[in-house]
């Protein structure tokens, strides 16, 4: 994750269509969760302001939201505090944090900005509580984006692949939403995927 382009950025990152995509987001996110979470730590890696994670938090016994923005996590830590909300919180991440035990992880378009693919899913199937899940909004590849600072999305087979390579199994994707100017002012399709540990 980018941390100093996320800190300028976190003051104005809950506008109206980042409200509507997370919307759309968590809407489809809720489709992979059991009836009855209230047992179950979320962890929100990317998590940003809390915009998918924060609407469901009464779903779980607890959400933790990680990020490695400070700026923006501290927005999220107010939401927290504003609504009253005891089963949150957050937790400032980078290269080396060890991250808590979940049994549930959502990745919200957060994989685009990690360069190393392979090493975050290796690190979040070693957290995973057994036969937890982990799932993953992102983009599907799209070959008009081209920006240094993050993947221009993903073909499913090869994160498949890779997620078949850190022993993740019962493996779903599958494409939910597509919009224009969506991904770097570029028409884009999100894809969902659930995997197991």
């Amino acid at each position: 994750m980018t941390e100093n382009v996320f800190n300028s950025m976190a003051n104005n990152y809950d506008n109206y269509d980042r409200k509507k995509l997370a919307d759309v987001i968590r809407l489809e996110i809720s489709k992979y969760l059991s009836n009855d979470s209230s047992n179950d730590i979320l962890l929100d890696y990317g998590g940003g302001t809390g915009l998918v994670s924060l609407p469901i938090v009464e779903n779980f016994k607890k959400v933790i939201i990680a990020d490695s923005s400070k700026q923006m996590l501290e927005i999220a830590l107010d939401k927290i505090n504003i609504g009253n909300i005891s089963n949150a919180s957050i937790l400032l991440v980078n290269d080396t944090t060890l991250l808590p035990n979940a049994d549930i992880v959502i990745l919200s378009l957060v994989l685009i900005h990690i360069p190393d693919t392979e090493t975050i899913l290796n690190k979040i199937y070693k957290i995973l509580n057994p036969n937890g899940k982990v799932i993953i909004v992102d983009f599907d590849k799209n070959e008009k984006v081209n920006h240094p600072m993050i993947h221009n999305g993903f073909q499913h087979e090869e994160l498949k692949a890779i997620l078949e390579k850190e022993k993740f199994k019962n493996i779903t994707i599958k494409n939910f939403y597509s919009a224009n100017n969506l991904f770097m002012k570029e028409n884009a399709t999100l894809f969902i995927v659930q995997a197991e540990k």
